[in-house]
Parts: structure tokens; sequence; C-alpha cells
């Protein structure tokens, strides 16, 4: 209540956009939320809205584009590529940014990493440009890795270095 009361009397729902919103902070708002709706949107300003709580939008199209060297696994992983009425004609003065951003069927390239569960839903596991193979083969997603060890009680800040001749990350 008091949490309510301190947005005023109008408060209906509680969404949470940008990076991806981790199962404790949301567990956390709905816990100071419980009589509202929480939601963690998932979208860009070129295309608006493109999942509500993972689930895709009824009015956008998503395509998982394989990624070179990300290896395709159990689920379908990709590149998240994305149709929306809502999508941009491009950017303002720069053809090429466009062209590179935009393809023939009028999807557009976000640069999340994103895989599709068995539900259905999509999830973005990192940034494809942020995706490193590492020297044994493996690849690793250097921004998750720092935020979960950002999570640690004992770190304040923290930069994880990949070397793709080395077996194993660095951390600082």
């Amino acid at each position: 209540a008091a949490s309510r009361a301190s947005f005023g009397g109008r408060l209906q729902v509680i969404s949470v956009g940008s990076a991806p919103s981790s199962p404790e902070l949301l567990a956390f708002l709905e816990r100071c939320f419980s009589d509202l709706w929480v939601t963690d949107g998932y979208g860009s300003t070129e295309v608006g809205t493109i999942t509500a709580n993972g689930l895709v939008q009824g009015h956008v199209a998503v395509k998982l584009v394989p990624v070179p060297g990300v290896p395709v696994g159990e689920v379908e992983r990709g590149e998240i590529w994305v149709r929306s009425p809502h999508l941009i004609d491009g950017y303002y003065g720069d053809p090429e940014a466009s062209a590179a951003a935009l393809d023939g069927e009028g999807f557009f390239r976000t640069g999340d990493l994103g895989e599709r569960t068995a539900e259905g839903r999509v999830r973005v596991v990192g940034r494809v440009k942020n995706i490193v193979k590492l020297g044994q083969g493996e690849f690793v997603a250097v921004d998750r890795v720092e935020a979960e060890l950002a999570t640690c009680p004992v770190v304040d800040q923290i930069f994880v270095h990949p070397d793709a001749a080395s077996s194993a990350l660095q951390a600082v």
C-alpha cells in the first residue's frame, strides 16, 4: 500500500522495459504492487513493443536468424528480427544505416540474440556483438556473465574481458 500510495491513486500497471529484467526484480515488483498488473516488456524505438512477459504481440512477426558461430541447440536461437506495423521507414539522412538495419521483407535487425522457448515465448539472451567464442569453442555472452557476477555481495564493480585465445574469461 505504501509503495502504491507514493505513485498516487491512479496507478494501474507497472511495466518494466530496457534491459531484460531478472526474475528477482519482477518478483520484488509483484510483491510491492500485488494489486496491479506487473509486466516485463521488450521492444525498441524502431519497432515499438515486441513482447510482453515474453509473449510476442499479435501484431508483430519475429524470426530468429542464425548468427555465424553461435551453435544451434535444442532451442531455436539467433538474432531477433522483427516486422511490425510500427516499424520505421529508415534512419533519417542515413541510407547506409537504414539498409543495414532493414531487410527486403520488412524485418528490422535488432542486434539482440534471442531464443524461443518451448512455449513459443521469445527471450533476449544477449547482444549479438557481445557473444565471443573462447579458445575451446564455447560461446559466451559477456554482458550476461558480468550481470550475474555483479549480483555477488562482495562485488562492487566488475569488468569481464573476453580473450578468444583463452579457454576462460578474465574478470577484474
